[in-house]
């Protein structure tokens, strides 16, 4: 329903100038994300994300850079600070779970334009070592959708997930929820349908290398760490959301040698206790420097806790996806529900 809010809202407000719903929510943030970008159908990808062709984001890139001044993370916590002074409205690009596509297609479209970029990376799967469970569970309903298997084998992957489903369409769905908890669940039902993780690691490599984050890092993009190897934080425990976030931060200050901490919530950060953000924001010993959720436009309790605009949640264009995240912003306003409460 709030995708759909906001993309109704976007088209009902498409005359009105980006400038002017800037303006009139006092928003002049934004920071857009996505995944990738490619033509081709990316099968991990295929059932989690509306992934834009390439003529399609730089549409996106050129609407931005037509109303927006494009800053990096850095310049954004000097904006934040007051020690760098804006006139325009500012926007911060960033890209998640570090996939090849951002050093081969994205990162070439970016330099080209001079937009700054923050990448969001999972220490668990740089350099192919592994695969985040929610792509695993992508590529199965993939093998499903393009082959025909017996009955037997819905059967058999019934009692893997513990239901006693029947319709198709529903145990697909139950497939792509499986959770962080079940992912192991998604190993044995990859068996049942011949599909093997590691040699989709091996041959299509959907991650960047270390080498690779480091070359996107000397062309001037910045990264950051988006957990170890993307939970859904409001399942773990307070000590475990901390150490996602402690050592995945620590794994990427190291490997590439960075005097920022960045982070980026993997999901989200709704239902995210206040004891997390007191522990991350520690005045004595913090954590990190600036951390992201994926709300859209939302005020926070702390001027370093960030909201992302998940671009991909819609097919519409960016010019009037973010008219209707403004135009939802202001009316969540009038009912005093744009605020990420704890």
């Amino acid at each position: 329903m709030r995708i759909f809010l906001k993309n109704m809202f976007g088209i009902c407000t498409s005359w009105v100038p980006v400038a002017v719903m800037a303006r009139l929510t006092g928003q002049k943030i934004i920071l857009p994300f996505y995944h990738a970008v490619s033509d081709e159908i990316l099968p991990h990808l295929r059932y989690s994300y509306r992934i834009r062709t390439i003529r399609q984001f730089i549409h996106d890139l050129e609407f931005f850079l037509r109303f927006y001044l494009p800053v990096n993370f850095s310049d954004l916590m000097d904006i934040i600070n007051g020690t760098m002074q804006v006139k325009k409205p500012v926007m911060a690009l960033s890209f998640d779970d570090g996939l090849r596509e951002v050093h081969d297609i994205i990162a070439p479209l970016l330099i080209k334009k001079g937009i700054p970029a923050t990448i969001f990376v999972n220490p668990a799967f740089v350099d192919n070592r592994s695969i985040f469970y929610k792509y695993k569970a992508n590529l199965i309903v993939d093998r499903l959708d393009r082959a025909r298997h017996p009955d037997s084998i819905y059967e058999v992957i019934n009692s893997r997930l513990g239901t006693e489903i029947k319709k198709r369409s529903r145990m697909i769905k139950m497939i792509l929820n499986t959770g962080y908890e079940k992912k192991d669940i998604l190993d044995s039902i990859a068996e049942l349908v011949d599909l093997d993780f590691s040699a989709f690691l091996k041959v299509r490599k959907p991650y960047m290398t270390v080498e690779q984050i480091r070359q996107l890092q000397m062309q001037g993009f910045q990264i950051g760490s988006h957990s170890i190897d993307h939970p859904m934080y409001s399942g773990l425990s307070l000590d475990e959301q901390i150490k996602q976030t402690k050592e995945s931060l620590e794994w990427i200050r190291k490997a590439f040698n960075l005097n920022y901490s960045f982070f980026a919530f993997p999901f989200t950060d709704e239902n995210v206790r206040k004891d997390f953000f007191d522990a991350v924001f520690n005045p004595d010993k913090p954590v990190a420097n600036l951390v992201c959720g994926t709300a859209g436009l939302k005020k926070t309790a702390s001027p370093f806790h960030i909201q992302r605009v998940p671009l991909e949640d819609s097919r519409l264009r960016a010019r009037l996806f973010i008219s209707g995240e403004y135009l939802y912003y202001m009316l969540k306003g009038i009912a005093g529900r744009n605020v990420r409460k704890f």
